[in-house]
């Protein structure tokens, strides 16, 4: 069998790794993590999701806080303006 003289064998030495030949053949491109080669990728959203969603509890908390203040505002003018008819 004719071996690649570029792709040496483990016998001749000069071994490379699957990551290494996949540079040489594919190049590499984005989404290769240098350290980490072509496996499974880390989720980069996952941390600015909890970010987000801890911040929308937040905001929600607050809305929730803000409607709570309106609601009585409007019963405390309901009582008012019942209040009013009568006299």
């Amino acid at each position: 069998m004719g071996k690649s003289s570029k792709y040496k064998s483990k016998e001749e030495g000069n071994a490379l790794s699957p990551d290494e030949i996949c540079d040489r053949v594919l190049g590499t491109r984005s989404g290769y993590i240098k350290g980490l080669g072509y496996g499974p990728k880390p989720k980069g959203k996952g941390i600015n999701s909890n970010a987000k969603i801890q911040k929308l509890e937040e905001n929600l908390k607050e809305k929730d806080v803000e409607i709570d203040k309106l609601v009585d505002r409007v019963d405390y003018l309901t009582c008012r303006l019942e209040n009013q008819e009568r006299v």
